[in-house]
Parts: structure tokens; C-alpha cells; sequence
């Protein structure tokens, strides 16, 4: 499995103008409380955030103890602003080349928000998923 990205998804997203902080999130804590009920998820839920922009919903889950979690956000700028927060996000593409950053099956829930209207190859996404979920 490979994806392959031209030159104008580099540029696209190398730094992105718009932070997820940006703006009131309100629906965040209802997504989690959701999470909860839905997946089982607790502290010791190891989760994987693709697309995770400036780290606010993995800060989101920090509040509710949930710290077992990773990202990985394509754009430079939205990256930094994640890891100055103290988040483990690794400034990338989600691809199958994944595996060299985290063992296959390794996490118990992926979350992906307002990430799959940017995905050229949607079949080659998935497969990485699950690839990666427990």
C-alpha cells in the first residue's frame, strides 16, 4: 500500500492557516462523553489522532485523563503549535509508512475529524487504519 502525493499536496499543507483553536468547539466534550459510552474508552485506551491540527481535541482528552494518546498532523505550523503544548504529534501524512512510527495493531481507537474530504486515495486510508487498530 502507497500513497502517492503530488507536489501541490506538499505545498497545500506544509503550513496551515487555520488552527483548531481558533474557534468555540463546544461539541468536543459531547464527542468524548460519546467515545466513552461507545468504545469503552477509559485512561488506558491507547488512541491515534489523524489530522490532529494544534493538539486541542488531544488536549480535549487530556482533561478527561485520557493521556495515552498520539498524533500526527501534515502542516509544519499546526504541528509545532501541538508539540509546544507537551503532545506527542508527529508532523507527517498518515500513510502506510506509519508502522515505522508505531507497531501495527497498536491502537484501540483512531480518530479522524474533518480529515476524509482531504483524502485522494480513501481506500488506501482505511487499510492503514486497520492496519493500525487493535
Amino acid at each position: 500500500m502507497l500513497f502517492v502525493f503530488n507536489k501541490s499536496y506538499y505545498i497545500l499543507y506544509e503550513n496551515y492557516f487555520t488552527v483548531s483553536s481558533w474557534k468555540n468547539q463546544p461539541h468536543v466534550e459531547r464527542l468524548i462523553d460519546v467515545m466513552k459510552v461507545v468504545s469503552g474508552m477509559n485512561e488506558s485506551t491507547r488512541i491515534l489522532e489523524i489530522g490532529c491540527n494544534d493538539g486541542s481535541f488531544l488536549d480535549s482528552l487530556k482533561g478527561h485523563k485520557i493521556t495515552n494518546c498520539v498524533g500526527i498532523e501534515p502542516s509544519k505550523d499546526a504541528h509545532q503549535l501541538a508539540v509546544a503544548k507537551g503532545l506527542t504529534v508527529y508532523n507527517d501524512f498518515f500513510s502506510s509508512k506509519m508502522n515505522s512510527y508505531f507497531g501495527q495493531k497498536e491502537f484501540d481507537l483512531i480518530v479522524t475529524r474533518q480529515v476524509l474530504e482531504h483524502i485522494s486515495n480513501l481506500n488506501d486510508f482505511m487499510l492503514t487504519i486497520e492496519d493500525n487498530l487493535k
